[in-house]
């Protein structure tokens, strides 16, 4: 993590991972590529750290808001992370929906109402949408329904990313029964 708190084991602020090379078999970024400036440094550290066969899980949002935590730059599109994963090494990469168009609505709808009723005051608004969520909360478990149909991409909340470092992973004793 970037700071320390709870269940943080390493602290670090750097476009490098303290990591030696090859030594993961897998990475997960949980909501994490939108808020790094240098993503590119980023992904070039985490191949370096994978072992070979190593598996990347990354979830990333799409048409979820704005967040600023510290920084928020940027979005992908299926094909703009399944291309930019590619440009990056990976390979076997599968792209799905995470988060519905329910839950992308929900989330447009309920900071469209902060925005109209804070009446710009930045404090205010920041209530607002966490109040304003929960009278649709119900409504979210349309979303399993609804992220498996095809055209789902189009209007997702979040996405889920699996893809793989090249080469053949090879698992340490303790993990062969």
């Amino acid at each position: 993590d970037i700071e320390e708190c709870a269940n943080v084991n390493v602290v670090n602020q750097s476009d490098q991972l303290p990591f030696n090379s090859s030594v993961f078999d897998a990475a997960l970024l949980e909501y994490v590529v939108e808020h790094v400036e240098n993503i590119n440094a980023l992904m070039d550290d985490v191949f370096r750290v994978l072992k070979p066969g190593g598996n990347i899980l990354i979830t990333l949002p799409f048409r979820q808001s704005y967040h600023p935590c510290p920084q928020d730059y940027r979005r992908f599109t299926h094909e703009g992370i399944e291309l930019f994963l590619s440009d990056c090494g990976f390979q076997d990469i599968k792209v799905e929906v995470y988060g519905g168009p329910v839950s992308s609505w929900i989330d447009a709808t309920k900071e469209f109402l902060a925005t109209i009723f804070s009446f710009g005051m930045p404090a205010l608004f920041g209530i607002l949408s966490q109040l304003l969520i929960i009278p649709f909360i119900p409504l979210r478990y349309l979303d399993i329904i609804l992220r498996k149909i095809p055209t789902a991409k189009y209007t997702a909340f979040s996405c889920i990313v699996f893809a793989k470092k090249p080469g053949e992973l090879v698992l340490d004793d303790r993990f062969i029964s």
